[in-house]
């Protein structure tokens, strides 16, 4: 499969290019760089014998593992690796941590096999100068680790269409010489990163995630932990009902009624509006009720019947009671206090 390799610019080669020049005075560039490539050839399964039939370590010579496929040296006569492509051979295993010993390093190019398990932790203690990393389409799992953002001299970080999973880590923003950072076709949700650099990142270059928010894809939603939070502190929360304006007309102080019933007392019986009446009569007429008595009309019967006078309320008269008013242009004291039960169940039933 053909890919778009974009390797690193002439002045990062420079720069880097100084600092391994400082690191090459302490080391045996021979003996490390040789044995990085051992380890690599020893911790990765060659089914297809790719690596076997080229690298060959019997060889002293200087500068002999320059030969080998895939591997591109400084100088074709010093052995000091400069860049591994090796891209698509079916390699089988884990991120090879002989890297380490390729001390000038600079381009890592491992897509297209089969590689596993998670991305080192200390990745950029593995291969600190690198400019270029390629590891799409292999089966790495895991989260991108946060120690990716101290690669100082990334160009090129490629990690589509493998299965990472977590939040892309804030500190790959830090990444100063970053210009292609693809993720696409993995496990990854929250926020993308930001980059310190002016760099565009297209919307491909995050799509086929699980959740994956923020410029330039679809814009995040509010942070879920902080929600999950407010409504279950809502739900534990006792519930109270609000208070209805219907069910408090205003009164003008003239004729102010007594204290209203509280909510759960609204819906007052026929026989509680009796009782509230016959003790209505008991204190205001000055002679006492006969033991006997003859039935009374209730309240719908008046409106129903209002020409039926209602002497046993205290009321003379065939004028019927309009309930509709309201309370405050009621002109029998008396009633009052029943005619505001009735009026309050009344509403309520309505509303």
């Amino acid at each position: 499969m053909a890919h778009n390799r974009r390797y690193p610019t002439p002045v990062t080669h420079a720069l880097v290019f100084i600092l391994l020049c400082t690191c090459s005075e302490r080391t045996n560039g021979r003996s490390s760089d040789i044995g990085c490539l051992e380890s690599i050839f020893n911790s990765l399964q060659d089914p297809l014998q790719l690596l076997r039939s080229s690298w060959d370590f019997s060889n002293g010579t200087e500068g002999f593992i320059c030969r080998f496929a895939e591997v591109e040296c400084w100088h074709p006569d010093e052995s000091r690796v400069l860049n591994l492509r090796l891209s698509g051979m079916g390699l089988k295993g884990r991120f090879p941590r002989g890297l380490e010993m390729c001390s000038t390093l600079t381009g890592l190019d491992l897509s297209e096999n089969a590689l596993f398990r998670a991305i080192p932790s200390d990745i950029s203690e593995l291969i600190p100068y690198v400019t270029y990393l390629d590891l799409l389409y292999n089966n790495i799992s895991g989260e991108i680790p946060i120690s990716i953002g101290n690669l100082s001299f990334l160009n090129v970080l490629k990690l589509e269409n493998n299965r990472l999973e977590g939040h892309i880590p804030q500190e790959v923003g830090l990444l100063g010489w970053i210009r292609t950072f693809n993720v696409a076709n993995n496990r990854l949700s929250g926020p993308v990163t930001t980059f310190s650099a002016d760099v565009p990142i297209a919307a491909e270059n995050y799509t086929k995630n699980l959740g994956l928010c923020g410029y330039p894809l679809k814009r995040c939603k509010r942070n879920t932990d902080y929600h999950d939070s407010f409504v279950r502190g809502m739900l534990c929360r006792p519930a109270v009902s609000p208070p209805s304006r219907r069910l408090r007309p205003a009164v003008s102080p003239s004729h102010r009624a007594p204290p209203s019933p509280s909510l759960t007392q609204s819906f007052t019986s026929s026989a509680d509006t009796d009782k509230i009446m016959s003790s209505n009569e008991i204190s205001s007429s000055p002679i006492a009720p006969s033991p006997v008595q003859t039935p009374r009309a209730t309240l719908e019967d008046q409106i129903s019947h209002p020409s039926t006078p209602n002497t046993s309320m205290g009321v003379s008269g065939s004028e019927p009671i309009d309930l509709e008013s309201g309370p405050d242009e009621l002109n029998n004291d008396n009633l009052k206090s029943a005619v505001w039960t009735h009026f309050e169940r009344k509403k309520m039933v309505e509303t």
